[in-house]
């Protein structure tokens, strides 16, 4: 964007929102009051970091490559947890610049959406649309609700690196953290399916969903593209506190890379985590291996060093599961919006074939 454009925006943010991303200010007309997200709850992080909008701290793990890192800055999985009485939210969000990805819609990699408990239930209640252009967004989530206090869910973009994130309320109502209302600490390593590509928004990608189906804390760790069980990975997962680990870890990997670095992955999971399921989904078939039988031969590789390797170290070391689950997308090939990512059907598909064992294994451990 040139500098112009830039200055033109900002001055316009200017007039529209006085004191634009300071905490405390009003905006809209002074009909509302913002707040810093955090000073509200923030769930989905495995640690504390100096960017509250990344989810690892690169200033203790700084060995991881460069593909890596880039994924771990952005905010996949983290959510905002508050309660407020107000009838109408509206948000202001201030990212880096980045491009769009080409297989996801800019609501899903750049926009917000809110979730609200009702009668005991998750109810998807709206969306910030963000601006595919420029970095600061201020939007409208929900107007005009009934009145009474409400429990809400504001989940952050999956391909962003934000800087700064308000919440806006109605400047007479109360906003207020919200004790996390998820329980446990299950871990999710994976590719860019963990991640959330291709779902339609942030809140459907499936460790979100598995935690509002269950009460369970599904923490995202998606690294699209790039979780390929890397050492500085497991060095990192060490210092993690866990109930559970879940890895979608053979989407990425060469077969070669899963035989050289597979055995220090686990076993250095295990030796920090004594007791601690840690359970592994075999890499996904994809659509896009259909007609190519290099592909098809390529996966196959892929998919038996994995199985022979899980199969091998199941032997060796305790509280290690492997699922190897036949056409996890079903078979009329409709469920992924690229041929590779999962569209919102193939993620239905994906929960439906996964949650059910996940769940069997995590009760023998007493977390349910």
């Amino acid at each position: 964007m040139k500098p112009i454009r830039i200055a033109l925006l900002l001055s316009f943010v200017a007039l529209l929102c006085p004191n634009f991303l300071q905490a405390g200010t009003d905006y809209k007309d002074g009909r509302y009051k913002q707040v810093d997200a955090c000073s509200l709850t923030l769930l989905g992080k495995i640690m504390e970091t100096p960017n509250p909008y990344e989810r690892v701290d690169f200033e203790k793990y700084s060995g991881f490559d460069e593909g890596i890192a880039f994924q771990l800055r952005k905010a996949a999985g983290i959510a905002v947890a508050f309660r407020t009485d107000s009838r109408n939210i509206v948000v202001s969000w201030k990212m880096r610049q980045g491009s769009l990805g080409d297989n996801s819609s800019a609501l899903l990699q750049r926009g917000m959406d809110l979730y609200i408990k009702h009668d005991g239930e998750w109810l998807f209640a709206g969306v910030g649309r963000p601006s595919v252009r420029d970095t600061v967004n201020v939007r409208s989530v929900i107007e005009d609700m009934d009145e009474g206090v409400k429990e809400c869910l504001l989940y952050l973009p999956i391909n962003c690196n934000l800087e700064e994130v308000f919440v806006g309320v109605d400047r007479e109502s109360m906003i207020e953290p919200l004790a996390n209302p998820f329980r446990h600490r299950i871990i999710v390593v994976g590719s860019s399916i963990t991640h959330g590509y291709s779902a339609a928004r942030a809140g459907l990608a499936y460790p979100a969903r598995m935690s509002r189906l269950t009460g369970m804390d599904f923490i995202n760790l998606g690294t699209s593209g790039n979780c390929r069980m890397q050492p500085e990975l497991a060095d990192m997962l060490r210092d993690v506190e866990a109930d559970a680990f879940v890895f979608d870890a053979f989407s990425n990997p060469t077969a070669e890379e899963i035989d050289n670095w597979i055995d220090y992955f686990v076993r250095t999971i295990r030796e920090s985590h004594p007791g601690v399921p840690m359970i592994f989904i075999q890499d996904l078939v994809k659509n896009e291996y259909q007609f190519s039988a290099s592909r098809r031969k390529t996966s196959e590789i892929r998919r038996e060093t994995a199985s022979d390797n899980l199969e091998r170290l199941m032997k060796e070391v305790d509280d290690l599961y492997f699922l190897d689950i036949k056409d996890i997308y079903g078979t009329d090939k409709e469920a992924t919006a690229d041929t590779t990512h999962p569209n919102d059907l193939g993620f239905d598909r994906l929960i439906d074939n996964v949650l059910p064992p996940i769940l069997r294994i995590l009760e023998k451990y007493g977390i349910k």
